[in-house]
């Protein structure tokens, strides 16, 4: 398995992953860098990127007035897919509570 399989089974899209691991080669770099390095579109690469900060899957800093972009460190990421599940397990029962009082199952 991939690199990029690996992450994708995280919880990351297939372009998501591709700049995750972009950015983690190039350090600080800016959209047009990621774009290049990870073969993502450059204006996909600018929607993504503002959703993986809000993620924190990435940092967004300035240098020279441009904006910089760094990969957060792979424990942080895996900190992240741990508390999303710890979050699906809390409301599993509440979940289970919601498919019992429906009258309907598929079957």
């Amino acid at each position: 398995m991939t690199l990029e399989q690996t992450l994708i089974k995280a919880g990351l899209d297939e372009k998501q992953a591709r700049i995750y691991l972009a950015g983690l080669e190039l350090g600080s770099a800016t959209v047009l860098q990621i774009s290049k390095k990870s073969g993502v579109k450059r204006p996909t690469t600018y929607v993504l990127l503002d959703q993986m900060v809000e993620d924190g899957i990435f940092i967004k800093s300035a240098r020279e007035g441009r904006p910089q972009y760094i990969a957060a460190r792979p424990d942080d990421l895996f900190r992240r897919v741990h508390e999303r599940e710890e979050a699906l397990k809390a409301s599993l029962p509440e979940l289970a509570a919601i498919m019992a009082s429906t009258k309907t199952r598929p079957k």
